[in-house]
């Protein structure tokens, strides 16, 4: 007995397909973000550790030559700005801030009406009416979905571009401790 399928009548615009991957799109880039997040604590943790691990020892760090103290204080500046680094990847940031000036030759970022930073300087009223104006019409839906797409993106870049610069600001810092551990080693500090 052969199984007969009947067509699906054609639709005008697509279906749910494209809902489900919009919807897989934001779902990933909600799991890197926290992944971004998860990797900055784990950086900072690092750091902390290190360098409570080294003010155990301050009496012997005053007793090292000077290019010994060079490399300590490299090191110490290399791993406080990992440390900034980690902070502005895991610090939330609201992009209409009433704080934040905006540049003079940008043009004005349109708001994201589904972003918690952005509705909730909205009333109540204003809010559910900016909503239903956009769920009522499957377009506009869709646009919704791609614009906090694009914005979740561009966090995305952010995050990764401060996670970068703070995982190298640890290596060098690291670098220098490595130098510094040789240094005293070979030279009886």
């Amino acid at each position: 007995m052969a199984l007969h399928l009947v067509p699906r009548p054609k639709e005008s615009f697509p279906g749910r397909e494209t809902i489900y991957l919009l919807r897989g799109i934001h779902q990933n880039q909600t799991q890197l973000i926290t992944l971004a997040d998860q990797k900055a604590n784990i950086l900072i943790s690092i750091v902390a550790v290190v360098i409570t691990i080294l003010s155990t020892n301050l009496d012997s760090i005053k007793n090292f030559s000077p290019p010994l103290l060079a490399l300590f204080f490299m090191f110490l500046i290399a791993e406080f700005v990992t440390i900034g680094l980690g902070l502005l990847v895991i610090f939330p940031k609201n992009v209409t801030s009433p704080f934040k000036k905006q540049k003079k030759k940008v043009k004005p970022v349109k708001p994201n009406p589904i972003f918690f930073g952005t509705y909730l300087q909205l009333s109540e009223e204003k809010f559910v009416e900016t909503m239903f104006n956009n769920i009522n019409d499957i377009n506009k839906v869709r646009r919704l979905f791609l614009l906090d797409i694009y914005k979740t993106g561009l966090v995305l870049q952010k995050k990764y571009t401060l996670l970068q610069y703070a995982y190298g600001s640890m290596i060098f810092g690291l670098s220098c401790l490595a130098c510094l551990i040789l240094g005293a080693l070979f030279s009886g500090f």
